[in-house]
């Protein structure tokens, strides 16, 4: 290998190492969420940073999902049931369904959306959730199955882990790969929608303090007292995607979501039942619908302020011909005008004498 090539390949191995510590970490994060025994997280983020990595990076940062996966499925299983077999040969079924997910929903949106043009409509944003659901039955399928044959989960208790698995994994995607591809990717520059322009005018900055104290003060009451006014969030996350932008709108899914799972964890949220895992499963029903809402909302943003945008220059391009038109007709009316208004030369008239 020729140092030129080298280095192209050393960069793509650092970067590998780095999603697999970041699959770890946010993994790891995840499992406080875990319905006890603490085989399966509720909240999956790393589903969403998978199918995120493999959109931005390509389908060869593939190796480095499956080395996070393998560390965060397998270290758990091997301490809370005492069995390495059993825990090596179920975190290896969840690797191959959490590397498998993740390519199939990578796949499915490149070739039905495409990567550049993911949220800048609303059909986009149904498209990509009905994708990121269907793709994310893959991950529980292969985890649950290897589990229940290991003999970590009862045949009682596999379609609940199967469906606690599918919504974590999905909740996940819609939550944590939208913010990690809005951030990453920038609108497709069209020449009939200009760019946005951050206001960073006091009104504004005020007015984001404002939603940001809303927020904070119902989901204290909501997620903390055990108020059931969480519906106060979704006209606050309206607010945000009519006046702040997709960005921000991200951010303020994810943020309504960490309110909503901290307090469905500690007990004390409107979502709180007989069970933590009834309980979780009201959270991950909040918490997706919110998020398709509000991305929904925000991406009918992009299309109305371009939709506004193109009738201004198509107004401006109509106004532009007609002053066209109106000089050229002025000026022809002027010639028109000159050439009736010069005098005629006189016409000589020839006199013939004929001979008498």
């Amino acid at each position: 290998m020729t140092p030129a090539n080298a280095a192209p390949g050393f960069r793509r191995i650092q970067t590998v190492l780095i999603v697999a510590v970041v699959y770890y970490a946010t993994a790891k994060l995840g499992q406080y969420l875990a319905i006890p025994p603490g085989f399966i997280t509720p909240v999956y983020a790393p589903s969403g940073i998978a199918v995120a990595t493999l959109l931005l990076l390509g389908f060869w940062a593939w190796p480095g999902l499956a080395l996070g996966a393998i560390v965060a499925a397998t270290w758990p299983l091997w301490v809370n049931t005492g069995q390495p077999d059993m825990a090596i040969a179920s975190g290896l079924g969840i690797t191959i369904g959490s590397v498998l997910q993740a390519v199939a929903g990578a796949y499915l949106i490149q070739r039905f959306i495409g990567r550049s043009t993911l949220f800048e409509n609303a059909q986009n944003v149904f498209k990509f959730t009905v994708i990121e659901l269907l793709s994310c039955t893959i991950s529980p399928t292969f985890g649950s199955t290897t589990m229940y044959f290991c003999g970590l989960i009862p045949a009682a208790d596999y379609g609940n882990s199967w469906l606690t698995f599918w919504l974590g994994d999905g909740i996940g995607a819609l939550i944590v790969a939208p913010l990690i591809l809005v951030w990453a990717t920038r609108l497709q520059p069209d020449p009939d929608f200009p760019a946005r322009r951050t206001d960073y005018s006091v009104q504004k900055v005020m007015e984001v303090l404002l939603w940001t104290l809303l927020v904070a003060g119902v989901g204290l009451v909501a997620f903390g007292l055990n108020y059931p006014i969480e519906y106060l969030l979704v006209p606050l996350l309206v607010w945000a995607a009519f006046r702040f932008g997709q960005r921000f709108t991200t951010i303020a899914i994810l943020w309504v979501a960490a309110l909503a799972i901290v307090g469905a964890i500690q007990g004390t949220s409107s979502f709180n039942r007989g069970t933590l895992n009834e309980s979780l499963l009201l959270l991950q029903a909040f918490v997706g619908a919110i998020a398709v809402t509000s991305m929904v909302l925000s991406a009918a943003v992009i299309e109305r302020e371009r939709a506004e945008a193109r009738l201004k220059q198509a107004n401006a391009a109509l106004e532009s011909s007609n002053e066209i038109l109106e000089a050229k007709v002025e000026a022809r009316t002027a010639e028109l005008r000159k050439s009736k208004e010069k005098p005629k030369s006189p016409v000589k008239l020839r006199a013939s004498f004929l001979p008498i």
